[in-house]
């Protein structure tokens, strides 16, 4: 940790820089190639994920849809983006 402090910067400065979209295209791809019969598994857990911090807040005094209309689709774009499409996760 201490030798990636100083580092940091520029970690997160890359990490801003980057196109989530092909980021998990290519992991969807390493998945699919490498790790066929865990791919699945993993890919609706990363949707699971999602849901679950769109789920973390939101909605009026604790009533109503917890997730926006804006995450909805972006979870339903990561879900696609995995080849997950048409699938209910």
């Amino acid at each position: 940790m201490s030798e990636m402090l100083p580092q940091l910067e520029r970690f997160l400065n890359e990490m801003v820089e980057r196109n989530p979209v092909e980021d998990l295209q290519r992991v969807a791809a390493i998945l699919d190639t490498h790790y066929p019969n865990e791919a699945e598994v993993f890919k609706r857990t990363l949707v699971a994920i999602a849901i679950k911090i769109a789920n973390a807040s939101g909605g009026f005094l604790g009533m109503g849809s917890k997730i926006s209309k804006d995450e909805k689709i972006a979870i339903a774009a990561i879900a696609v983006t995995l080849g997950l499409a048409g699938d209910e996760s």
